[in-house]
């Protein structure tokens, strides 16, 4: 039946036979688009479900990011380096931030 149809369709006019194609092409085309979207649901559920458990990179870069700046100080010796506790960020002079002015405690005074 199939190769009964083709060997007409190619004795037919070139007008007939472009339109053929096109029908054929959008019913191939339709038939994916309807398989495909037929699994969307399944898939959109499951990107849900993973989003909601990773965390977003740029809080959590930021985040990473402000505890790495806030446990950097300025020693008395002007060297900077990690403070070792919370105390020894209350009195060191102040918070060493890359690209920052950095103001001693006496000259916010």
């Amino acid at each position: 039946m199939l190769l009964r149809y083709i060997e007409r369709l190619r004795q037919a006019p070139e007008a007939k036979r472009q339109s053929h194609a096109i029908v054929i092409a959008a019913a191939v085309t339709g038939l994916v688009g309807a398989a495909w979207l037929s699994t969307l649901p399944a898939a959109v559920s499951e990107v849900s479900e993973v989003a909601e458990e990773t965390p977003r990179p740029l809080a959590s870069f930021f985040s990473r990011a402000r505890e790495q700046f806030a446990s950097l100080s300025v020693r008395d010796d002007g060297e900077t380096g990690a403070a070792a506790s919370s105390s020894d960020v209350a009195q060191s002079r102040s918070l060493a931030i890359p690209g920052a002015i950095v103001l001693s405690p006496e000259e916010l005074a």
